[in-house]
């Protein structure tokens, strides 16, 4: 069916326009007041699973923190505790994202109930998953909702071989079930008419983009009818010591060139029937030219362990001392408006990992655009 029109998106003003959309919350957050976050991001996990995630991808950067879960002492997040945390935000913050920091939401036992809670209580949802745990109850959960909701899948290749080396995945079928996953779920949101959106998402490496294999992932997805194909490049982190073999496929800036220039034809070609987006090709993390964290004031993040951390890059045990307390413990907004929380906003960001590309995108456009 025709009617999508097919964009090339750029990394740069994304998060502009975000900060433009809500201004007053993030004006009144640079003024030193503690409004409700703009979004809630949840990594589910719980001890009773038996591993936390499907994947050992080699681009993970929490593969540096995989050695916590080994003998059961990470205890997770309790379901009535996500629960709860999602009825209390509800008409006060504008989103819950559902993802993972070395752990894969739909592992998680309660998961399809969790999908559910979030749609029922009016709030949009992201999902971030690589959806091999896709099934019809997650699928189900997934449409319900009238949200502007989306779920992001990676796939990061376009066959099995390519999909068994960037992901190492626990099962050699992987990649086949992941397919039929997605179309299951398009098939069903069609069938329902319901306003999901799919994205699907693809890490380039040198091992993967080719262009036959380029070509037949975004016909595979123009035909299933996904929305918007994203395509971005592994960045190579400047805070945790990684395996340097680890980066080895990294492709150079004239590999990439030549498949930017094979994407920008494939673009021509399926002009009209999906998006593609084209992510900043940033192969290494960037020094941070800000000096104060301003994502901790917008995002409260739910780490696997059940504590509230400032942001997605810290969200382990290797930083819990920057933790704000436990939802297994406290409710959420007597975290969120603790003085614990507030004393500890001031650090040091000397002291932390790499950002995030949303989170070093959101704190360079703040210190572009407003002088501190």
């Amino acid at each position: 069916m025709k009617n999508k029109s097919l964009v090339d998106l750029r990394q740069k003003g994304k998060y502009l326009e975000w900060i433009i959309q809500e201004y007053d919350h993030f004006y009144e957050m640079l003024k030193g007041k503690n409004p409700f976050p703009l979004q809630v991001e949840i990594h589910p996990y719980h001890s009773s699973q038996k591993i936390p995630c499907t994947n050992s991808c080699v681009y993970c950067t929490g593969q540096a923190y995989r050695e916590s879960f080994r003998g059961g002492n990470i205890k997770g997040i309790e379901p009535d505790k996500i629960s709860k945390l999602i009825k209390d935000v509800k008409s006060k913050v504008k989103r819950i994202v559902i993802s993972g920091n070395n752990t894969e939401p739909l592992i998680y036992p309660w998961i399809a109930d969790v999908l559910r809670d979030v749609l029922e209580n009016n709030l949009d949802l992201f999902l971030y998953t690589n959806f091999y745990k896709g099934n019809n109850e997650v699928r189900e959960a997934l449409i319900e909702g009238d949200t502007d909701s989306f779920v992001r899948i990676s796939l990061d290749a376009g066959n099995s071989d390519s999909y068994d080396k960037v992901h190492n995945p626990i099962h050699k079928d992987c990649f086949k079930v992941v397919q039929k996953n997605v179309e299951d779920l398009i098939t069903l949101r069609e069938n329902r008419r319901s306003s999901l959106k799919v994205y699907t998402h693809y890490l380039l490496t040198e091992e993967n983009s080719n262009k036959q294999e380029l070509t037949n992932f975004v016909d595979w997805a123009s035909d299933v009818g996904v929305d918007v194909v994203q395509f971005c490049v592994p960045q190579k982190p400047i805070t945790i010591e990684l395996n340097p073999n680890d980066y080895s496929a990294i492709m150079s800036e004239e590999a990439y060139n030549t498949v930017k220039n094979d994407l920008l034809e494939i673009k021509e070609q399926k002009d009209g029937y999906i998006r593609i987006a084209l992510i900043e090709p940033l192969r290494e993390q960037k020094l941070k030219p800000f000096f104060r964290c301003n994502v901790q004031g917008i995002v409260a993040v739910i780490g696997y362990n059940g504590l509230m951390f400032p942001c997605t890059s810290v969200a382990s045990e290797k930083f819990k001392h920057m933790t704000y307390g436990d939802i297994n413990k406290k409710d959420f907004f007597d975290i969120w408006n603790s003085g614990e929380r507030l004393k500890k906003m001031n650090f040091s960001l000397g002291n932390c990992p790499d950002c995030t590309r949303a989170e070093f995108g959101i704190n360079e456009e703040l210190r572009n655009e407003i002088i501190f």
